[in-house]
């Protein structure tokens, strides 16, 4: 028997001309989402050598998904509890998982 077929949507596919300020100007709104209370999930999908660890990480100059968005959770974070004047502890919780078939 043949097995379940699934389909995925996707918001946004970029291309090889696309830099770290491009990616992130997409990614920027699923970080507030995170903020706002939502679940999230960003996806690094491509071949070998096609760029995802760079996407992800950067480099001194051009930093990646994931410094840009630890950046505004916990700016994020310290603006909330102060606005609370601390009576307020906001919690984050992150996780990353990197996947290999090789």
């Amino acid at each position: 028997p043949r097995r379940k077929k699934w389909k995925y949507g996707f918001d946004k596919v970029f291309n090889p001309v696309n830099d770290q300020a491009d990616v992130w100007e997409g990614a920027e709104p699923l970080v507030q989402s995170a903020i706002d209370g939502h679940k999230v999930c960003m996806f690094a999908y491509g071949q070998t050598s096609s760029g995802k660890t760079h996407t992800m990480i950067g480099d001194s100059v051009n930093r990646g998904l994931i410094p840009r968005a630890v950046e505004k959770l916990f700016a994020s974070k310290k603006e909330i509890e102060r606005s609370f004047a601390g009576n307020v502890s906001v919690s984050i919780k992150v996780e990353l998982l990197e996947i290999y078939n090789e």
